[in-house]
């Protein structure tokens, strides 16, 4: 039962972010619109915020970040874009509306562990590849960690807001410009400051 009452509290509320700007829509109206009534809704989300977490969850719930390093980067993110740009009416309604704070926060924790990984397998690749460790301490890490994770997420959350105006292939180079080619030199930076 929960499943079906989730279902269709999500479909209710995407068929009135169709005819409604998102900020308007209430429980009310949502009630009003469905199957479901006040108690059912309060039942399964604690308000609208929660209602598109959840309504976000369900759109990025297939996406893998395991194993995410600089070989297999590109098509990692992919993934990633390729949902977003799919429900990109919806994204970009979720970061244009008086909830953005709360979705920008849910989003960036759905990338931080695929960034958080990257950068830690990149680590390792540079230190087999130079033979020696890179001797980083923890914060030196959380640095170069943050700087991708807040610039990556910047830009995702910039093209979305746009309406995905370049193809999610052509946006995937530049994001990868701007990550792969750089993060060998910021760790061997890095290193080089604690020698």
């Amino acid at each position: 039962m929960a499943g079906y009452a989730n279902e269709h509290i999500m479909y209710t509320m995407e068929r009135l972010m169709c005819s409604k700007p998102l900020d308007d829509i209430t429980v009310k109206d949502i009630v009003a619109a469905g199957p479901v009534n006040r108690k059912t809704f309060y039942f399964h989300f604690h308000g609208i915020e929660d209602l598109l977490k959840w309504m976000a969850s369900q759109r990025m719930s297939n996406l893998s970040v395991s194993g995410v390093n600089s070989k297999n980067w590109k098509e990692k993110t992919s993934v990633l874009l390729d949902a977003l740009e799919e429900n990109k009416e919806f994204f970009c309604a979720l970061l244009n509306s008086k909830y953005s704070s709360e979705i920008t926060r849910y989003l960036s924790g759905k990338l931080k562990p695929h960034i958080e990984e990257f950068v830690r397998n990149c680590a390792r690749e540079t230190e087999e590849a130079r033979g020696a460790p890179l001797h980083l301490r923890k914060e030196q890490f959380s640095y170069i960690y943050e700087y991708y994770l807040n610039g990556v997420f910047s830009l995702i959350s910039n093209w979305i807001q746009s309406g995905c105006k370049e193809p999610a292939d052509t946006f995937l180079d530049i994001i990868d410009n701007l990550t792969k080619n750089t993060i060998f030199n910021v760790l061997e930076a890095f290193s080089a400051s604690t020698g």
